[in-house]
């Protein structure tokens, strides 16, 4: 583990310009539904105890697929399609952040996508003509020649309109289409013990509190507030089930990344806080927050049901309240993405997410650590590199934050790595959005001597 004090040094350097790009993202992005003509409602959901664990099963409405020659480089054609976006090289898919990466089998993939935008009429419109989704789930299947994505979405009551692939077990699926009050992210997962794909959903919700009670520095508004366990079908991804998670608390949340380990015979749940909204931990100077923790839990392989144990410190136990993290470092958030490729474990974070630019991988013999660096890059220039008019440090056009390994595309000694990105200005990404591609992740390729861009 790296030393606290001098991570804290390291971390809590803040810029103006820095302060600019947090308080755009506060204002407008991580969904912009309000710059994208989605009402707001303020309206309380059913109690939990209300409304129904036993949720019904769904059945996904999916797009026209997008096939591609992919020439043995699957991961460098997506990251081409990714980069021209802009001009509907994904098809209806307008653009998204903060994908979460499930392997279903050999060539194929599921990525649980988040604040997307679906183009139905592929008309090329800016992102308020467009519609908005919390989630939504795009297929990628690679061939001997092709590589092919396909976006998988609901829809609403009577059929007219796209609704977040996965809308919970809520009271109205109509409530959820025009609501930014609570709706679901997708955090780890996997195939279960049951050979169906299993993942887990934080329930989020929206903050309401006064802004300007907020400093520039305070994060987003929202908060995670339980975890959900969803079923689906591996081969139509349909919904077979969705309850609350064996640990459905917070504080940590297990299963911010989830790793199966067949040799040892666990399924292993990270925890993290996952709270970006730093007001509830008393405001950005208060650090270092509690999503510079990371903990472990683990359950018997594929086992989502199980009664969770937690890693004590010095062996394992049925306690949650005896947890004790196995990492500690930043500032405001190490939210680790750990994998167990070619029996080796890898973790890539972006130090501190949009508040840094700087990404590490970590290695480790265990999954409960010591967790030391591998290989790190200070100053992260996003795809469209630098402008001289941009408030961002080092003139950079996007921020980058929550990077994540594919790692049905990596090898112990190269990483295949999903970077989101984003506009400092949520506005000028909105009216940009047929014609650069600022919300848009860019594939890195990564190994143990440092990095390059497929």
């Amino acid at each position: 583990m790296a030393d606290q004090d001098a991570g804290t040094r390291r971390t809590h350097r803040v810029t103006r310009a820095t302060l600019v790009l947090v308080s755009a993202l506060l204002i407008g992005s991580g969904g912009g539904a309000e710059s994208a003509g989605v009402a707001v409602s303020n309206s309380p959901l059913l109690p939990l105890t209300e409304r129904s664990t036993a949720a019904p099963e769904l059945t996904p409405t999916a797009a026209t697929p997008r096939c591609v020659a992919h020439r043995g480089r699957p991961a460098a054609t997506l990251d081409r399609l990714f980069a021209n976006g802009h001009r509907q090289q994904l098809g209806v898919l307008g653009g998204f952040d903060e994908p979460t990466v499930y392997t279903l089998g050999p060539g194929r993939q599921v990525w649980m996508l988040h604040d997307a935008y679906l183009d139905l009429d592929r008309s090329g419109t800016t992102y308020p003509e467009q519609s908005y989704l919390h989630n939504l789930a795009l297929l990628v299947e690679t061939g001997l020649q092709q590589l092919c994505v396909t976006p998988l979405y609901q829809r609403s009551a009577n059929g007219s309109e796209p609704i977040d692939f996965e809308p919970g077990p809520l009271d109205s699926a109509d409530h959820r289409r025009r609501t930014m009050h609570r709706w679901y992210w997708a955090l780890g997962g996997g195939l279960d013990a049951d050979g169906n794909l299993t993942v887990l959903w934080a329930e989020m919700v929206e903050d309401r509190g006064p802004i300007d009670q907020r400093g520039p520095l305070d994060g987003i508004t929202r908060h995670p507030e339980r975890v959900w366990r969803a079923v689906y079908d591996p081969t139509t991804l349909a919904r077979l089930s969705f309850t609350p998670a064996a640990d459905p608390a917070i504080l940590p949340m297990y299963g911010t990344a989830v790793v199966d380990d067949p040799v040892a015979g666990f399924t292993y749940l990270f925890g993290n806080s996952l709270d970006r909204n730093l007001t509830r931990s008393g405001g950005y100077q208060a650090g270092p927050h509690p999503g510079t923790f990371t903990y472990l839990a683990r359950v018997p392989l594929g086992r989502y049901e199980s009664p969770p144990q937690y890693w004590t410190g010095d062996g394992w136990g049925n306690e949650r309240a005896a947890a004790q993290p196995i990492h500690h470092d930043g500032w405001v958030e190490w939210l680790m993405q750990p994998r167990l490729i070619d029996g080796r474990w890898v973790s890539i974070t972006k130090v501190d997410a949009w508040w840094s630019p700087r990404w590490v991988v970590q290695v480790a013999d265990d999954p409960t650590g010591p967790w030391t660096i591998a290989t790190e890059e200070l100053l992260h220039v996003p795809s469209l590199g630098r402008n001289t008019t941009s408030p961002l440090p080092d003139a950079m056009r996007q921020a980058t934050y929550t990077p994540v390994i594919v790692d049905s595309w990596s090898s112990a000694d190269r990483l295949t790595v999903v970077m989101s990105q984003n506009g400092w200005d949520w506005h000028a990404v909105c009216m940009a959005a047929h014609t650069e591609p600022f919300y848009w992740p860019e594939i890195l390729a990564i190994d143990l001597s440092g990095s390059t861009r497929t």
